[in-house]
């Protein structure tokens, strides 16, 4: 089993391995991890025991007949908890949503004893009174509040102190619109507006995300300064807002309110704001007239108020909002990305030929105008060389784009980036649509004391990433052809440029029993699937596939600890599942030499590691050497309490390679776990795949053939 772990660090720190097994770790590079989850299943009848039970949990069924009893003591329930109890007591059938909205008492704390509602909570209320609907019922805690609240409604001689008179508000309408003026001073809060009678007329459509909408209202706002603003009817900035369940929306018009609107954000749900209110974050352009409509949702049942407020504030733009004030980058040090949410748009790109400029390290890129929030970043080369420019962790549902400029562009935003590897000034681009969160612009040839300028920015304009990281790297690129092990070459860079199309990159010929460890990172590529082999000129020693952490690529391969022979070997990349051609990807390898020590003989052959010294079951215990390269045994039978801990030190910028080999021996394999510790034994992140077999028949390695798996 091989299970190994990449992570970067930030600051010199001493990081312990807390590992069953470990081969070997070296500062190079390499990550693999597979969750596993459990699947819960639900008991589907209890003893044979009446049907109420058939959709049931056994802890349903437990929680349900507690509080039959409590009712049967004279306890106080809602009308509908009584409504379904009787019918659980009388052996009717009870589905498992009306189990839950009984067992955690939601209907009573909702209508009777007006109790503070979570999200989770309001979130089953919506589910239940869905149900109600679909079922063609009643919820009858609903019908007696309405009346209740109706009554009561009609009797009152004054209505509720801040609150407009429950009838249709002036504001249905977009003629009645009340307007928002940006005083500059935020937030700016509206008076509540009870919007209980007023309709849906002359609704424009609100984007996807919104469906089943009521009782709206309409606002206008022109802001004063183009830029990133809050909208929001959340209490705890618009205290106005009890409405439980909001919907919020904003639109242009090219014809006021005769429109046709064009929606610019929408909400439903804020997850930041426990009672479902809504909040949107747009880019707002100074001068322009903005409409807003707010509503609550229909999942909800029928209020007696729908009293609403909304808050409006500015949101200050990131320090590196544009190049003018572009934050510098340090080569070969990961920096933490400013978040883009509140960043503006400042740049987009005319042109495509940025995307195609590179040739081979070019391929997989789609043309973008970039027109999201952007970000800049700037770097200036020590020397003359190749540099690679990568972010990641931007956020696997969003779109970056990165872009290289050779000046920093001035003017009014959005200032419109010529895109030309010739012209400029945007030199160029990549756009992989990968749903990793990254991209990469791989091996631009710069000169010595050169600066240029990354826009991190998106295909459109989304909510943005909250942080992300960026880096620039020296860049060793392949040297085409390498297709054959006798055109073998070097480097750390490269593509595969056709569905033919395979790499080998040379090892030299190591002493007999020295171990490989390697590792593709195809994060940043158009598909992350490669695969990796470790060969001679004429044999396949050892193949992976799509067993890299999703951090890397989650279809990469990553390879520990393969035993060598003595003759010239190399590493050869190819193709996964993919048919067309891919890339970039990055590659790191660590060779481990053979020797003379006495640990244990495997394969035939003495291995150079540093052999454990016990105890090492705790930090303070942790072995260290500074070959960095271990060998340790678990006493058996499993599950072993033995644990081990190896030590090193890490700079800034180091990329931390553990490649842990739970089979060094070729058939003895052990069901390994590998942890990264800080020098506090904090975990700082852990893998153990669940694989405890040893190889079988792919132990051996397959003779005159260089494509084995």
């Amino acid at each position: 089993m091989k299970d190994p772990r990449l992570i970067r660090t930030y600051k010199t720190t001493t990081v312990f391995g807390l590992i069953l097994l470990l081969l070997g770790f070296a500062l190079l590079a390499a990550p693999s991890d597979r969750i596993q989850t459990a699947a819960h299943s639900k008991s589907q009848g209890a003893l044979g025991e009446s049907n109420s039970y058939a959709s049931l949990s056994l802890e349903q069924i437990s929680e349900l007949k507690n509080l039959s009893q409590q009712l049967a003591d004279g306890q106080p329930f809602s009308a509908e908890e009584k409504i379904i109890l009787r019918r659980f007591v009388a052996g009717e059938q009870i589905s498992e949503l009306e189990g839950d909205v009984v067992i955690k008492r939601v209907l009573f704390n909702y209508f009777v004893a007006n109790g503070y509602l979570n999200a989770e909570d309001l979130a089953l209320l919506k589910k239940y009174n869905a149900y109600c609907l679909s079922e063609r019922r009643f919820n009858e805690d609903a019908r007696l509040q309405a009346k209740r609240e109706n009554s009561e409604r009609q009797n009152a001689t004054q209505p509720e102190p801040g609150l407009q008179p429950a009838a249709i508000p002036a504001n249905d309408t977009c003629a009645g619109a009340i307007s928002i003026v940006d005083t500059g001073t935020y937030p700016i809060t509206t008076l509540t507006v009870d919007a209980v009678d007023a309709t849906t007329t002359g609704d424009p459509t609100f984007c996807a995300a919104v469906s089943g909408l009521d009782d709206t209202i309409w606002y206008t706002f022109v802001p004063a300064v183009t830029g990133t603003y809050n909208i929001t009817t959340c209490p705890t900035v618009a205290p106005g807002t009890s409405t439980s369940d909001t919907i919020l929306g904003i639109f242009t018009s090219s014809g006021s309110c005769g429109g046709p609107f064009t929606s610019v954000d929408c909400n439903d749900d804020d997850i930041d704001c426990n009672n479902n209110a809504s909040t949107i974050s747009p880019i707002l352009t100074a001068g322009l007239t903005y409409y807003i409509v707010a509503g609550r949702s229909t999942f909800l049942v029928e209020p007696s108020s729908v009293p609403i407020q909304l808050a409006i504030s500015r949101v200050p733009a990131p320090a590196n909002d544009t190049c003018a004030s572009a934050t510098p980058l340090t080569l070969n040090t990961p920096a933490i990305g400013q978040a883009t949410a509140a960043a503006n748009n400042d740049y987009q790109l005319s042109g495509t030929t940025c995307f195609t400029a590179l040739g081979d390290n070019s391929i997989g890129n789609t043309n973008s105008t970039a027109v999201g929030r952007d970000v800049a970043y700037s770097f200036t080369a020590p020397s003359a060389g190749s540099y690679s420019f990568r972010i990641s962790k931007f956020g696997n549902t969003l779109d970056p784009v990165l872009y290289l400029t050779t000046s920093c562009p001035s003017g009014p935003a959005p200032i419109t980036v010529t895109c030309s590897n010739t012209t400029g000034p945007a030199i160029a681009a990549a756009h992989r649509v990968n749903g990793t969160g990254a991209q990469e612009i791989p091996c631009v040839s710069l000169s010595s004391g050169q600066t240029v300028y990354l826009i991190v920015d998106e295909a459109s304009i989304t909510v943005g990433s909250s942080a992300f990281t960026v880096e620039v790297n020296s860049c060793t690129q392949e040297t085409e052809p390498n297709d054959t092990p006798a055109t073998a070459g070097t480097g750390t860079e490269g593509v595969i440029s056709s569905s033919s199309d395979v790499d080998f990159y040379q090892l030299g010929a190591p002493s007999a029993g020295s171990r490989v460890f390697a590792m593709v990172d195809g994060l940043a590529a158009n598909s992350t699937d490669f695969d990796m082999r470790v060969t001679t000129s004429t044999d396949t020693l050892e193949f992976d596939s799509q067993d890299a952490d999703s951090q890397f690529g989650s279809l990469s391969p990553v390879i520990s600890g393969t035993l060598l022979t003595g003759v010239n070997s190399f590493l050869r990349i190819s193709h996964g599942a993919a048919t067309t051609a891919t890339g970039p990807y990055r590659l790191y390898s660590k060779i481990q030499p053979g020797g003379t020590s006495d640990t244990p003989n495997c394969g035939g052959t003495q291995s150079s590691a540093t052999a454990e010294s016990e105890p090492n079951n705790t930090s303070a215990q942790a072995n260290s050497a500074g070959n960095n390269y271990f060998y340790g045994t678990i006493p058996t039978p499993a599950p072993a309490t033995d644990v081990d801990y190896y030590s090193f030190t890490a700079n800034t910028g180091d990329l931390i390679f553990l490649g842990l080999d739970g089979d060094p021996c070729l058939g003895s394999a052990m069901n390994a776990a590998l942890d990264l510790r800080d020098s506090a034994d904090a975990l700082l992140i852990g893998v153990n795949d669940g694989n405890g077999t040893n190889c079988g028949a792919s132990c051996t390695p397959t003779a005159g053939n260089l494509a084995a798996t």
